[in-house]
């Protein structure tokens, strides 16, 4: 039944590489930046090529080739590394002198305050001996099969063409006549002073086999079996369980193609590291997980709760990376200001790559000369303060018609869903401003754009056990794809649309983002930079998306929380329309020139902004070792900036920290760009939120309006203390359940129809 077997086998396995190879046909155009091309896209890149331009035959790489040769590098790197890796454990467990010897090398050689590197592999002596040995008595392949082409005479003995020739490695590995009467014996340091290495000319000493058939794959092999030995016995002392003596471990092993072990092999670590250098303190955490599973749905409510215990500078352990938690406004200066060019990039999470094309948006791009040259264009070209004033007609407009349509409601007494109520506005201003028009009827860019932002925010294994991304456990990967080529399509459209019609709308008085953003292709970020980086649609792709994402999610948000606030606290509410009133008047509407006069209404944005950030984490990471604060943050550590935790610390805001009281910012020098750090919702310094001006216009004047133009109340009999404050967890951390209230006109006749 072995034929049977090995069809339904091979057939499983080749519509899986066909997946794998589809998928990567699939992104080959989105991935063409990436740093590190796999095997897969290396071998796709020459199919159709011919494997030698010089061979007569002219055998061409097809995608057949392609398969065979992923299953014989899976297979070769896969099964014989862990079985020597396995063996060369076993033996060092069973001779505990030369696991001491292998460690005493490892600390004179790495040190006890690091791990192993591949650079220090080179210098590891003992080490290349003890895998030499394993490989001795453990051959990754013990029987090595070959044929002859045709009839021979070898040593006398004539060998017939087509006969199958065995070359048993492991017996010439235990060759007493060779290797001693000691050739049993685990004994590394038989290769000290000798010339035997894994190419031995003589044959004595051949595991990769030798000559034209030997392994191709022996430096990939060497370097992976090195280091994980060396990893493992560098940080663990180990014991042999149950009490097992050393010479009791079995050391069968079961045939195969390589020579594994009949029993796994069962030990107990004990951690050996010594680090003197200080680290923040932190929770304890499991292996593997670390401290992932006190995250919780609500992380920055639990890392608050976390902070109170271990301090404003904490460290966790979130899976595989370490995380150092920032919840006081003085660790927030050391990480923001004093020490901000050591903490300005961003930890490279999966799930970034996709929504910013490589890492090309301003969000979630490394810091560097690319980054601050992006930045510096928007900033410049399409957030700047003149151009946000710029759109005031527009989003003037838009709320004009929603007011209309909240008149009519009022006058039936309807009940409203003030979340979709501004999650419309909002789009349909975000819309205009970046696309030019109102809502696409094809095509629901914001809608797809918001399931970015949800993806991005979701839990992801993969960024936190660095081992499982090739898996996608989760199928996020798969999700992540899939996304992201719909937006790429729904963003090619319309900036094709655009190119089309640039010529009929040239004169257009107010261009949009696109038309801006068009008008700069193919010219060079910063002129003056050396690496003279051009924008090309990718670029212009990228920034959209962070435009989008970042003008729509976070104003609805910080809007939607106002206006509950508001109705929890009528007297609030109350000296807000009193304020308006005063200076609006109740026969126009709020216009934007209005703002600048409406002084209440500026701590009432600023004490919803203190307890609902935007961004409630603001993620970084450290680009090179540094000290904060007496602590010790290793290069390549995530940092967590915990906003929601700042804004609610009752050593700065009183015992009231948790109450929404907007008097508080009244005779204080509080502002948006929080020099102080105790209020710092839109972040600070180069990682600053670039759009301040452009989300704080368009908050204001929607709260404004919708406050100024109706009298709200909520439903049934439900009173303000009723209302349901809870917050679901995302990268904006909007309202649990949808925000309902019925408004009733407060201004005049003339007003609303005027």
């Amino acid at each position: 039944g072995l034929k049977r077997r090995s069809k339904k086998i091979s057939k499983a396995l080749d519509q899986v590489l066909e997946k794998i190879i589809k998928e990567h046909e699939n992104n080959s155009d989105i991935q063409n930046g990436q740093h590190h091309k796999d095997f897969i896209d290396i071998l796709l890149s020459l199919m159709h090529q011919p494997m030698d331009p010089y061979d007569e035959q002219s055998h061409v790489i097809d995608r057949n080739n392609i398969k065979a040769i992923l299953i014989d590098m899976v297979g070769g790197a896969f099964d014989t590394t862990a079985t020597v890796v396995e063996w060369a454990l076993s033996a060092l467990l069973r001779h505990p002198r030369t696991m001491k010897n292998l460690q005493d090398e490892l600390d004179k050689v790495v040190g006890r305050d690091k791990l192993v590197e591949e650079k220090d592999l080179a210098k590891l002596g003992y080490l290349d001996i003890v895998i030499k040995e394993t490989l001795r008595l453990y051959p990754p392949g013990p029987l090595v099969p070959r044929e002859s082409i045709e009839d021979a005479m070898v040593d006398g003995y004539f060998i017939e063409k087509k006969s199958r020739i065995i070359i048993n490695l492991w017996a010439i590995g235990r060759d007493s006549k060779i290797w001693s009467e000691n050739a049993e014996v685990f004994y590394p340091e038989r290769f000290i002073n000798n010339n035997l290495d894994f190419r031995e000319h003589d044959l004595q000493f051949i595991p990769f086999s030798f000559g034209r058939r030997g392994c191709p794959g022996m430096h990939l092999g060497l370097i992976v079996a090195k280091f994980v030995v060396a990893q493992l016995m560098h940080c663990f002392s180990w014991e042999l369980s149950g009490n097992i003596a050393p010479n009791d471990l079995d050391m069968s092993e079961k045939f195969g193609l390589t020579i594994p072990r009949v029993n796994h092999l069962l030990v107990v670590p004990r951690y050996q590291m010594k680090d003197k250098r200080r680290h923040p303190p932190g929770p304890p955490g499991f292996p593997v997980i670390g401290n992932l599973h006190m995250l919780g749905k609500l992380p920055h409510r639990r890392l608050e709760r976390l902070s109170k215990k271990y301090g404003g500078i904490m460290s966790v352990r979130l899976g595989q990376v370490r995380t150092i938690v920032i919840s006081s406004s003085l660790g927030a200066e050391q990480f923001l200001k004093i020490n901000d060019a050591i903490f300005t990039t961003r930890p490279r999470l999966e799930a970034a790559k996709y929504f910013s094309y490589e890492w090309k948006g301003l969000a979630f791009a490394e810091y560097g000369a690319y980054w601050r040259n992006m930045r510096k264009m928007c900033t410049l070209h399409l957030l700047s303060m003149s151009k946000v004033q710029s759109f005031a007609p527009l989003r003037m407009t838009v709320l004009e018609l929603a007011v209309k349509s909240l008149q009519k409601a009022a006058m039936v007494g309807q009940v409203v869903d003030l979340s979709n109520v501004v999650h419309h506005v909002v789009e349909d201003i975000v819309y205009k401003m970046v696309v030019g028009c109102s809502k696409h009827s094809e095509f629901d860019l914001v809608g797809l754009i918001q399931n970015e932002i949800n993806l991005v925010a979701s839990f992801n294994l993969a960024d936190y056990v660095p081992c499982l991304q090739p898996f996608d456990l989760q199928g996020l990967k798969r999700r992540f794809k899939k996304v992201s080529k719909a937006i790429d399509e729904v963003l090619e459209k319309i900036i094709k649309e655009h190119e089309h019609n640039s010529n009929v709308q040239s004169e257009r008085y107010h261009k949009d983002f696109i038309d801006i953003l068009l008008s700069l292709m193919h010219q060079p970020i910063n002129p003056y930079d050396e690496q003279n980086h051009v924008i090309d649609k990718t670029n212009i792709k990228a920034i959209l998306l962070d435009m989008i994402g970042g003008a729509f999610e976070t104003s609805v948000i910080v809007v939607e929380w106002a206006l509950s606030e508001l109705l929890r606290h009528p007297r609030v509410m109350k000296n807000l329309q009193h304020e308006l009133d005063n200076v609006v008047g109740r026969n126009k509407l709020v216009e934007e020139n209005d703002l600048a006069k409406l002084s209440y209404l500026d701590i009432v944005i600023k004490e919803t902004l203190r307890l609902y950030p935007p961004g409630p984490l603001v993620p970084r990471e450290s680009t090179e070792d540094a000290m904060i604060q007496g602590y010790f943050i290793e290069k390549k550590t995530r940092i967590i900036i915990n906003l929601w935790a700042i804004g609610r610390d009752s050593k700065i805001w009183s015992d009231n920290a948790e109450v929404f009281y907007p008097e508080r910012f009244i005779n204080n020098n509080f502002d948006f760009r929080g020099y102080d750090f105790q209020f710092i919702p839109f972040g600070y310094g180069r990682r600053g939120c670039p759009g301040i001006h452009l989300g704080l216009a368009t908050v204001k004047l929607v709260v404004a309006q919708l406050v100024h133009c109706f009298s709200w109340k909520l439903p049934g009999l439900m009173v303000p203390a009723d209302l349901d404050m809870n917050e679901k967890f995302g990268l904006s951390m909007p309202r649990a359940k949808h925000l309902l209230a019925m408004p009733r006109c407060r201004l005049l006749k003339e007003a609303c129809y005027g």
